[in-house]
């Protein structure tokens, strides 16, 4: 199953060029934390894919039937929680979300530190903000490549 967070080991300086249109790519901010090793984890304010049926036991096969939870990071407590929000889209919108709200209260979860396979993968976003986007204020952007990575 691929990771996606965790401590990585550079093993190769080689830059790879990807031809390939379908291929989805962002730039990934990583903590060094020794020599040519990295930790990549979700950070507050981040938006992330989360596998939204995980299991212990996927494989790399059921990821083609994969669904997700976008969701953003409020918090990241120590190495035991992190705290999420969970986003949906906006109606009438394809690339735009928001906090989902359950009965006019903001849908929350706690992942515990031991799940974090189920981040998939960190989607690029851009909050939307100021008085030009009117009732959208606030709400995230999103790019539509990162929603069809399975």
């Amino acid at each position: 199953m691929p990771v996606s967070c965790g401590t990585f080991k550079v093993i190769s300086s080689e830059v790879v060029v990807f031809s390939d249109s379908i291929s989805f790519s962002h730039q990934l901010s990583g903590i060094p934390t020794a020599n040519n090793i990295f930790t990549i984890l979700p950070r507050a304010g981040e938006v992330w894919a989360l596998y939204s049926k995980f299991r212990s036991d996927l494989t790399c096969s059921d990821l083609k039937k994969c669904e997700y939870d976008i969701v953003e990071i409020l918090e990241v407590v120590d190495v035991h929680w992190i705290i999420v929000s969970v986003l949906e889209r906006i109606t009438g919108f394809k690339t735009v979300i928001k906090a989902k709200e359950k009965e006019g209260l903001d849908s929350t979860a706690a992942i515990p530190w031991i799940e974090l396979y189920r981040f998939s993968h960190q989607v690029p976003t851009f909050m939307l903000s100021g008085a030009r986007y009117g009732k959208l204020h606030g709400c995230w952007e999103i790019d539509p490549r990162a929603l069809t990575v399975c």
